[in-house]
């Protein structure tokens, strides 16, 4: 199982920008979701993926093309304010939209835009 973070980068700022910080919290949480994975005997390795806002689903895509992913699982927030019509943030539309395999979404209390390949 391959843990994906997202770091999102401003527009301004290049993508390879120095987020010291942002990338150590992002590595203790994949470290706990990767031991969290580890604990039902199922494999895992965690890695910071750099997208822009609304763009994540490519960089998703290109992690889950490199690992021949049959599935990606994305935790997302109901964002309700929105209405039915779109429920989810740009970013995991952008998932559902260039995913080369099946996504399952999973909401509720704490999700996040986090994806599993």
């Amino acid at each position: 199982m391959l843990l994906l973070a997202p770091l999102f980068v401003d527009w301004e700022l290049p993508l390879d920008a120095h987020f010291k910080t942002e990338q150590a919290a992002l590595r203790v949480e994949l470290d706990r979701e990767r031991a969290l994975a580890e604990s039902y005997g199922i494999s895992a390795h965690g890695t910071v993926v750099r997208a822009r806002h609304g763009e994540l689903g490519r960089a998703v895509a290109e992690a889950a093309e490199d690992v021949r992913a049959s599935m990606i699982v994305v935790g997302a927030a109901v964002e309700s304010q929105r209405g039915l019509r779109q429920p989810f943030s740009r970013d995991v539309w952008s998932v559902l939209q260039d995913a080369p395999c099946r996504v399952m979404i999973t909401t509720g209390a704490g999700a996040c835009p986090r994806a599993a390949a």
